[in-house]
């Protein structure tokens, strides 16, 4: 049986499903008003962070063969759908469905209602017989029920442990950032397109990228440091709790940051940055910007939780500081992806 690239099908509601950062970062790339078909064989599956990635041998109705790429979202949502690294096989043969590159690349960009709504399949290439729907039982990632104590013994509080991105111990409250003039012009002149942390791309994130993003983390306290690791980009950031001085003047990616305690709360300010966008919607602070993170014990009657407040500050881009939260709840037994970066197929399918 030939493997086969089908035409693209109209999709419906799709902004009313997807989260808006992720739509606008992959509109960039994909038309995201329609889908696509292919079936080939797996050549490759990669079941790591940034984004998950399944390279396919496709063979069109000429009988010519090629590589295509499916990318999708982080393995956090994949594992909540029923994924694991043992989904796929090389040599499987699979029909996926995603949105097309808008400049006819040979890739696709799977979404949640792909993975969700049973179109990722499993086909008999002699006869193109359902083998199997590629979903699984989801995963048991109910939150501890067990609440630490809430300070350690020297009296800090107790704020190690691994704190999951799933509902409902994630989200918050997000404002709109107040641009001055400066700041509204870049925003207004902002282009998905040009943003360099897309689905195509490898480039490293930024601390002003990832400090609220919305990926499980995990925190390790020590007498003179905090380790706080993310998941969605792999990134640690080893705090020293003695306000050292920076060794430069420089400004980087991961800038320099001091870490206190304020009673119950961990309080991390991180300056010399990097100017950079905050999210694939744009809002590009300067290289004035300053962060205040704010870590605290949120608990409720059933689950341990961890609360954390971000602040930007920046005077070159903003009039007023900018503020952004979530609350994650605790879980244990849980292994953070690792995280490989892939680049899609960018040469053109013809």
């Amino acid at each position: 049986m030939k493997t086969r690239i089908f035409l693209p099908i109209v999709m419906l509601l799709i902004t009313a499903i997807y989260p808006v950062q992720a739509h606008h970062a992959a509109a960039a790339t994909f038309d995201t008003s329609q889908t696509t078909e292919i079936e080939g064989y797996v050549k490759e599956f990669s079941f790591r962070n940034p984004h998950i990635t399944i390279r396919l041998a496709v063979t069109d109705e000429n009988g010519a063969e090629s590589e295509w790429v499916a990318t999708a979202p982080a393995v956090a949502g994949f594992r909540r759908w029923g994924w694991t690294d043992a989904m796929l096989e090389e040599g499987q043969y699979v029909r996926l469905v995603g949105r097309a590159s808008r400049l006819g690349r040979p890739m696709i960009l799977i979404e949640r209602a792909d993975i969700e709504g049973g179109k990722l399949l499993e086909l008999n290439p002699i006869d193109g017989s359902l083998v199997r729907i590629l979903e699984g039982p989801k995963p048991d990632q109910t939150p501890d029920l067990t609440i630490p104590a809430l300070t350690l013994a020297d009296g800090h509080p107790n704020l190690s442990g691994t704190f999951l991105a799933v509902a409902p111990g994630s989200g918050g409250p997000r404002e709109n950032p107040q641009f001055n003039a400066d700041g509204q012009a870049l925003q207004e002149a902002f282009d998905p397109a040009t943003d360099d942390i897309a689905f195509t791309e490898c480039a490293v994130r930024g601390y002003i990228r990832g400090v609220a993003a919305n990926q499980s983390v995990r925190i390790t306290q020590k007498e003179d440091y905090v380790l706080i690791e993310q998941e969605g980009d792999s990134s640690q950031k080893l705090i020293y709790l003695d306000a050292r001085a920076a060794s430069s003047d420089e400004h980087t990616l991961r800038g320099h940051s001091t870490a206190r305690y304020d009673g119950d709360t961990l309080v991390v300010n991180t300056t010399q940055l990097l100017a950079g966008l905050t999210s694939g919607r744009g809002n590009a602070l300067s290289n004035q910007v300053t962060i205040e993170e704010r870590y605290r014990r949120a608990d409720d009657e059933k689950h341990a939780a961890l609360e954390l407040n971000v602040t930007f500050t920046d005077p070159g881009h903003l009039t007023a500081p900018w503020h952004q939260s979530w609350r994650k709840l605790m879980v244990t037994d849980y292994q953070f992806a690792e995280t490989e970066c892939q680049l899609p197929v960018l040469a053109n399918s013809n």
